[in-house]
């Protein structure tokens, strides 16, 4: 049995920047890491959902788009941020299916 490595959430963050500099030079890049919630009952869908939400407000957006390794199965599995982040009426949520 191999043992977890933490990642490194900076150098993910970069990597994410670089990448889409190349495929959008003219897009705005934000990378966020939710906060430890020291709530029992909270997830990691609980803080992912609670991160977009604050920072959707703060942008005053009009669309989200998610994209996640599940995206394309279902649109409400157990594991997805898709549902709670849809039932906000003051934006649009799109799913990406497919990268290209």
């Amino acid at each position: 049995m191999t043992a977890l490595v933490p990642f490194d959430t900076d150098q993910l963050c970069e990597s994410f920047e670089q990448r889409v500099a190349e495929i959008a030079p003219e897009a705005t890049f934000r990378c966020e890491i939710p906060a430890e919630n020291d709530a029992l009952t909270a997830t990691a869908i609980d803080d992912i959902t609670r991160t977009v939400r604050r920072v959707a407000g703060e942008l005053d957006v009009s669309i989200g788009f998610i994209s996640t390794e599940n995206a394309g199965r279902i649109s409400t599995p157990i594991t997805s941020v898709g549902s709670p982040l849809s039932k906000n009426p003051e934006y649009d949520v799109g799913i990406v299916r497919h990268a290209e």
